[in-house]
């Protein structure tokens, strides 16, 4: 069964072919995971989307990459925002840049959310041939 870790290193392998083109290195990677049934995948889909939007308007932000994986009954949804510091990421979460930005109508769709998320500086970015 694949799951959270598989569905991570197909993300790594994805910010390595959406960014071919420039260099990621010393920025911030942040890592957000959630999970819901599958019959209301379509609609927290849409809905995550629509409100990830908004990322580009905080100071320091670089865009973000939305990812899914149906994993037997759940699916699971990452989300990689990219920022140009840690004090970027304090633009959208304050001072606990560890702690989930929960949106309004997670509590909808989330399947036991979960508290923390990862940021992870990007130390390198090269790829290709």
């Amino acid at each position: 069964m694949l799951g959270w870790g598989h569905l991570l290193k197909t993300a790594a392998m994805s910010l390595l072919l959406c960014y071919s083109s420039s260099s990621l290195a010393g920025t911030i990677a942040r890592v957000w995971h959630g999970k819901t049934r599958n019959e209301q995948a379509a609609a927290y889909a849409r809905y995550l989307d629509s409100q990830i939007q908004s990322f580009n308007k905080i100071p320091g932000n670089r865009g973000f990459t939305l990812f899914r994986e149906v994993v037997g009954n759940e699916t699971h949804f990452m989300v990689i925002s990219y920022w140009d510091s840690l004090e970027a990421v304090r633009g959208l979460t304050g001072n606990d840049i560890h702690a989930v930005h929960p949106l309004p109508r997670d509590a909808e769709f989330l399947l036991n959310p979960e508290s923390t998320v990862m940021n992870y500086e990007i130390v390198d970015d090269k790829h290709g041939p």
